[in-house]
C-alpha cells in the first residue's frame, strides 16, 4: 500500500487526532478507538516509520511492565484532488512539510 493510501486510512487519521495533544500507549489507543490491539500495533509501527508519531517515553504498567507512549508529530494536514491525483500535505509540529500523492486512475491510454 502506498503512503498516500495509508495516510487517508480512517484508523490512521483517528490515531493522529487522538495523540495530537497527549501521548498515549498502544493499548490506550486501541481501547479508545475501538481498533484491535494487533491492528493498532501495526498502524502505530507504520506511523512511526513514516514520521506521523514519535516515541516520547515509557510508562510503568501493572500487567506488562512498561508500555511505550507515542504522540503525533502532525500540526495540520490537507487532502486535495488535483488533475486526477490525490495530494496529501502534512505539516509537522517541527515546521517540516511532507507531500504524498498518488494517481486515482492510471495514466495509461484508455482502450
Amino acid at each position: 500500500m502506498e503512503v498516500s493510501e495509508q495516510v487517508v486510512d480512517p484508523d490512521v487519521l483517528k490515531i493522529v487526532a487522538f495523540t495530537v495533544k497527549e501521548s498515549r500507549t498502544v493499548r490506550e489507543i486501541s481501547e479508545a478507538m475501538g481498533i484491535t490491539l494487533a491492528k493498532t500495533y501495526s498502524l502505530v509501527d507504520w506511523m512511526e516509520t513514516n514520521g506521523l508519531v514519535v516515541e516520547v517515553g515509557k510508562v510503568r504498567t501493572a500487567l506488562h511492565g512498561h508500555a511505550t507512549r507515542y504522540i503525533s508529530t502532525v500540526k495540520s494536514g490537507s487532502i486535495d484532488l488535483e488533475n486526477n491525483r490525490l495530494v496529501i500535505k502534512c505539516v509537522h509540529k517541527d515546521g517540516s512539510t511532507k507531500v504524498c500523492e498518488t494517481y486515482l486512475v492510471s495514466n495509461s491510454s484508455k482502450e
